[in-house]
């Protein structure tokens, strides 16, 4: 089984002590500057963590986005059916994922790696230490964006029927420290485009290049 559709049965295990602890339909807010001393969870609400707030923990959301404000820390975020948004200068430790949902983070944000099985990636002048994976979603770096390790389009269990088509796009400098690397070029179209001076310093596999 991918380790994406494990993801979802993992957080839905782990949002099931919010059934007996209170109302679980409810959103979960930190608000600005306060700090959360625990994992962060909801099944059918929004998660908010505010401006400068630290949760000493993941957020895990199954039916809803989530949102980090600016200056804000967090060890990961993930959301089955929601769309991730990190705001300027946030640091999220580990990884950021989503099932199905966007992701985007702002200048000078940080993360360790990120993730979606359907959605697009979207960074913003910010940073990821490692690597950037997705199934079904483009993949835009735009002011100066960096990807420490590798952009990868992962190979798809079974057969989604027709041939998907995706774009990976770095502008305004972005750089890719590692490689583009397509595992399934026989069932996906993949295009790269590199404008205003960005770069991918390893390879790339599978793909066609427009500069």
């Amino acid at each position: 089984m991918n380790r994406r559709w494990i993801l979802v049965l993992v957080l839905t295990i782990a949002a099931l002590p919010a059934l007996a602890d209170g109302p679980f339909n409810e959103s979960v807010r930190v608000r600005d500057g306060e700090v959360a001393d625990r994992d962060l969870s909801s099944l059918n609400g929004r998660i908010s963590v505010g401006d400068g707030a630290t949760v000493k923990g993941d957020c895990d959301s199954v039916n809803g986005s989530i949102t980090v404000g600016a200056d804000a820390r967090a060890e990961g975020l993930n959301s089955v059916n929601g769309r991730i948004r990190v705001g300027e200068r946030a640091v999220i430790a580990d990884e950021v994922e989503t099932v199905n949902g966007d992701i985007e983070l702002q200048y000078g944000s940080e993360a360790g790696e990120v993730s979606s099985v359907n959605g697009s990636i979207r960074l913003v002048g910010a940073a990821v230490r490692n690597d950037v994976s997705v199934i079904n979603g483009d993949v835009t770096l735009v002011d100066g964006a960096r990807v420490g390790g590798s952009i990868v389009v992962e190979e798809v269990d079974g057969n989604w029927g027709k041939r998907r088509r995706l774009t990976i796009e770095l502008n305004d400098g972005s750089t890719v420290a590692g490689d583009i690397i397509v595992e399934d070029p026989k069932n996906i179209d993949v295009e790269v485009i590199l404008s205003g001076g960005s770069r991918v310093q390893g390879r790339i596999e599978g793909a066609k290049v427009v500069e």
